[in-house]
């Protein structure tokens, strides 16, 4: 592992790299890309290691005389209830959404700490003994923009159903859509869609200019 580390740190590194998604499987549906590329698969090892995690701490071996793993899982309820559903959510709405709110708490998290954890998730390859295997490195899920500004707007959507009836919140949702397609990103995406070509993200948020 390390000799592998050690030649892949040979290479030269630029930065830039990583901020570009290309797509490792090109799936679009209409002006629509649902291209499957780095960051996609980290949620999915996200949400794979929150599922194995919420399952393997709560639903094995409890028992009266807590064990670790029990008392972890445990701490988690709490800091969860206490400090997050109990702080932001109507105490009617608490037993509705507490299960959202902790599996979207626990989400994140893990993405963060996934973020720390080198994996062999990468389109860049180094060769060794002949085999071209992928370069072992970290990335952050949650600093792209897409991932960051979806979750923004699903919150923003949330606190507003609690007043509007359903038209108006059919009518907010369709909005939120509009302003996430309205990123520097989201019109490049189309661009390169239309002209066929490999879209390269610049990670900003403010809206492209209509002129």
């Amino acid at each position: 592992m390390s000799f592998a580390l050690i030649l892949a740190a040979a290479e030269d590194f630029q930065p830039q790299h990583e901020f570009e998604l290309p797509a490792w499987v090109p799936i679009h549906l209409g002006p629509i890309d649902m291209s499957i590329n780095k960051a996609v698969v980290y949620l999915w090892v996200g949400a794979l290691v929150t599922i194995v995690l919420g399952i393997w701490i709560m639903r094995f071996g409890l028992s009266l005389r807590p064990s670790r793993r029990q008392t972890t899982g445990e701490a988690l309820y709490e800091l969860i209830q206490g400090q997050i559903a109990e702080g932001n959510l109507p105490s009617k709405a608490i037993g509705r959404w507490f299960p959202y709110v902790a599996s979207l708490f626990l989400f994140i998290w893990i993405l963060n700490l996934v973020g720390f954890v080198p994996l062999p998730i990468s389109s860049e390859k180094f060769e060794l003994f002949g085999l071209k295997l992928p370069t072992w490195g970290i990335y952050a899920a949650t600093a792209n923009l897409s991932v960051t500004l979806g979750l923004a707007l699903i919150k923003r959507a949330l606190d507003a159903a609690w007043d509007n009836d359903l038209d108006t919140q059919l009518d907010l949702e369709r909005e939120f859509q509009r302003e996430a397609s309205l990123t520097p990103d989201y019109a490049e995406g189309v661009r390169a869609f239309m002209e066929k070509r490999a879209p390269v993200f610049s990670g900003r948020r403010s809206r492209p200019d209509r002129s």
